[in-house]
């Protein structure tokens, strides 16, 4: 690999002395040496400056951090590979023979996010903590490279370029960087690897960064990493006279964009719980850091920052995990509030979240409705055997939405049995397609279509406190919801082919046997129509019979299809039969997937779940119609559930 040439940053000494807080007694002398000519007196002052006001110890209390941590041989092994330039960016790894080309790309389909998280240049975290733990001047000077290399080769854009249109300057990476560029500032202030020179150049670099993020701050979960990355700026050591302006505006521009962005039910408006975490996360940096050197939020700031928390209790499965919805991969509902309850909502019920049951008491609700958000959530109770499911009726999120309207999913206490596809690599793939479609999760297809919300909808920050139409009921014996598609199926000349009409159903209290979950679908068509109702079961294998199926988690009872046919692992030629597990290039795998399938004009049909050993199953058939469900249990026992008396029942939101 060629030397790469070093030209950044792109501020002058003159631009750079001219930024300076002059009212700081030590940058004024700075500026005033920089003004007569002395440029390494001005570089002198400066870097004194900083290095008398970095307080270490107060920076990595702050961080929850330990200043000398153990230098076990995981760290090490993380220093030496950053040393060696040696990274592995989304899951895929590459060692640079040489310095680093911040530009490159090492994915085998060029997946443009692999270079944006590149210029996280999150490796300096390793050498600054390994230089902690053992002052080894080698990770000092290694980071010193890595970052100046960074610097350097990664001239800074016009400050209001579209974040796409460069590799190393999108507002989120300005962000993300900030921590791991305060770590080295606070590990290495003493270094003499850093001279006065890396110093100056470090904090012009902070400088265009600020310049960056607020000529051109985004929305959504992006925000709040563009503001935690201002707040490190302007907050920790405010050496730029437009530090307070920046202050300011970061603390006005959080709470709005929390008034905007968070649903009175809690939940955040891209409805995506990995995302509304990372919001969560970018908002603590902010407060923590805030708080920390002197500056305060209002209380209703931290009434909102509470609802956003305790959406994580409403959201947390029967397996403990928090489901992959939208552009989320899934994750522990405790260590979400493990993380975040301690500092602002510390309360029995979230323990009992935290500690998975082992401390605190339960929360006063079992079932409930986000309806804001248009999710219903189903529960038989908070314990170790206990299931749940999840059912979104909900609107279009903000940017990380997928075409999955009345998507369902049912969790034992172990694993989800019934899933989605979840999310996938950012790229172009088909298992980006099948991942993002209706194809990747549990609602129907029409004529081989999915649906397209994004043919029509226009993005309003209004609708954010606008509810859906989910309808919701919960009583002794069963939990209910209701919702409906009627917007537009297929890419090419979309257009509203049928309306889709969903109820669900948790029966808490069968006449025998184990709860028994129900999905009843009505289709409205003036034409007839192929309908596809699509069920992704996280196993092994499912054996079909007729029109049931068994698998060793579930026994699955159908009604009204004319076929049912099970797919696993095909890539061609259309993606069917797999689930992913995050963001990765590669991170999926094949599970059966049962399609469902009606030949018609209007119709109803609908799909019975008894989880756990067949073996054990009560139900011995199922039967919809009419509106009505039609159960026969082994023992020779029958009941009815009508639907449509419990979709009157049920309260509009």
């Amino acid at each position: 690999m060629e030397q790469t040439v070093l030209k950044g940053p792109r501020l002058s000494d003159g631009e750079f002395f001219a930024s300076l807080d002059g009212e700081k007694e030590a940058l004024a002398e700075a500026m005033r040496l920089y003004e007569a000519g002395d440029i390494k007196g001005a570089y002198g002052a400066f870097a004194s400056y900083v290095r008398e006001g970095l307080n270490p110890e107060r920076y990595f209390k702050l961080k929850k951090a330990e200043f000398v941590p153990e230098f076990t041989e995981s760290l090490k092994a993380s220093a030496e590979r950053a040393l060696r330039h040696e990274v592995t960016v989304l899951g895929t790894s590459y060692a640079f023979n040489g310095p680093i080309d911040w530009e490159f790309n090492a994915t085998p389909n060029g997946y443009k996010e692999w270079t944006w998280h590149l210029s996280y240049v999150d490796m300096l975290s390793p050498l600054s903590r390994a230089y902690r733990a053992t002052g080894d001047e080698r990770y000092a000077e290694g980071a010193v490279e890595i970052l100046m290399s960074w610097i350097g080769q990664a001239l800074v854009c016009d400050y209001s370029t579209s974040p796409y249109e460069t590799k190393c300057w999108r507002t989120l990476e300005c962000g993300h960087r900030m921590p791991y560029w305060f770590e080295f500032l606070h590990s290495f202030k003493d270094s003499s690897a850093v001279s006065d020179e890396v110093l100056v150049t470090i904090f012009k670099s902070l400088y265009e960064h600020a310049m960056r993020i607020t000529h051109k701050y985004t929305h959504g979960n992006w925000l709040f990493h563009e503001l935690s990355g201002i707040a490190h700026i302007s907050v920790i050591l405010p050496v730029f006279r437009e530090c307070a302006e920046w202050r300011e505006g970061m603390k006005k521009k959080i709470e709005e964009a929390f008034n905007v962005q968070i649903h009175p039910d809690g939940s955040q408006y891209e409805l995506a719980p990995g995302y509304h975490i990372g919001i969560l996360a970018g908002t603590s940096n902010i407060e923590r850091m805030s708080r920390a050197y002197g500056f305060s939020f209002t209380e209703v700031f931290y009434e909102k920052l509470r609802a956003s928390i305790d959406y994580f209790v409403k959201m947390t499965m029967a397996n403990g995990n928090y489901p992959a919805v939208n552009d989320s991969a899934t994750g522990k509902g405790s260590a979400v509030l493990s993380r975040f309850c301690p500092d602002y909502y510390p309360s029995e019920v979230n323990t009992f979240i935290m500690t998975e049951g082992k401390e605190g008491c339960e929360p006063p609700f079992k079932s409930c409705v986000l309806p804001y958000a248009g999710f219903a959530i189903f529960r038989t109770g908070w314990g170790k055997t206990d299931s749940s499911a999840f059912f979104d009726a909900g609107k279009f999120g903000r940017d990380h939405h997928h075409e999955d309207k009345l998507n369902f999913l049912i969790f034992n206490s172990e694993k989800p049995v019934i899933y989605e596809a979840g999310t996938y690599a950012y790229d172009s793939s088909p298992m980006r397609v099948y991942a993002t479609g209706t194809e990747g999760h549990n609602t129907v297809k029409v004529d081989g279509k999915g649906q397209n919300r994004r043919a029509t909808h226009l993005w309003r920050d209004p609708e954010c406190h606008v509810t859906e139409g989910i309808k919701y009921l919960e009583s002794e014996r069963l939990d209910y919801s209701f919702g409906v598609y009627d917007k537009e199926y297929g890419k090419e000349a979309p257009e509203t082919l049928a309306t889709h009409k969903r109820h669900v159903l948790l029966l808490k209290k069968p006449k025998m046997g184990a709860p028994i979950y129900i999905a009843a679908d009505v289709m409205e068509s003036d034409e007839v129509r192929t309908y596809e109702a699509l069920w992704h079961v996280n196993t092994e294998s499912v054996t079909v019979s007729g029109s049931e199926a068994f698998a060793p988690e579930v026994s699955i009872f159908t009604s009204g299809f004319d076929k049912i046919e099970c797919y696993k692992g095909q890539m061609e030629p259309t993606v069917r039969g797999y689930l992913c597990t995050g963001t990765n290039l590669g991170d999926y795998y094949e599970a059966p997937e049962l399609v469902c399938v009606k030949r018609a004009a209007s119709c109803e049909f609908a799909t019975l779940f008894a989880l756990g050993n067949p073996e054990g199953c009560a139900v011995s058939s199922f039967r919809f119609e009419g509106g009505v469900a039609f159960i026969e249990y082994k023992n020779g026992e029958r009941e009815q559930i009508n639907l449509d008396m419990l979709l009157d029942e049920a309260k509009s939101y």
